[in-house]
């Protein structure tokens, strides 16, 4: 009895699910590399937290969308995993071949 595209969003997220395994490490990563450099434990545990926490919110977001036909399944199941991937790794390497602080 719901739509289509409900489904279509839902099959879409689990086939996206094992993804952000690997995302949630390299979110981690970010926060491990920040304190290396940095050596301020606390803000470290902050930036990790935040990214991870903002990573569930925008997911939960264009999931919903999705699910109520604002947003085509395929975009709102693989765009946060693509978003969050993309700044990540830009991060890691940034910060890798400059040496720059965060």
């Amino acid at each position: 009895s719901r739509p289509p595209y409900f489904y279509d969003t839902w099959l879409q997220q689990k086939i996206a699910g094992p993804m952000v395994l690997a995302l949630m490490p390299l979110l981690a990563a970010i926060a491990a590399f920040a304190h290396h450099r940095q050596g301020t434990p606390v803000m470290t545990i902050v930036w990790g937290v935040t990214f991870g926490f903002m990573f569930v919110v925008i997911d939960n977001i264009l999931l919903a969308m999705g699910q109520f036909g604002s947003l085509p399944p395929l975009l709102a199941a693989w765009l946060p995993l693509a978003l969050f991937a993309t700044a990540g790794l830009w991060i890691m390497f940034t910060f890798e071949h400059t040496g720059a602080r965060t």
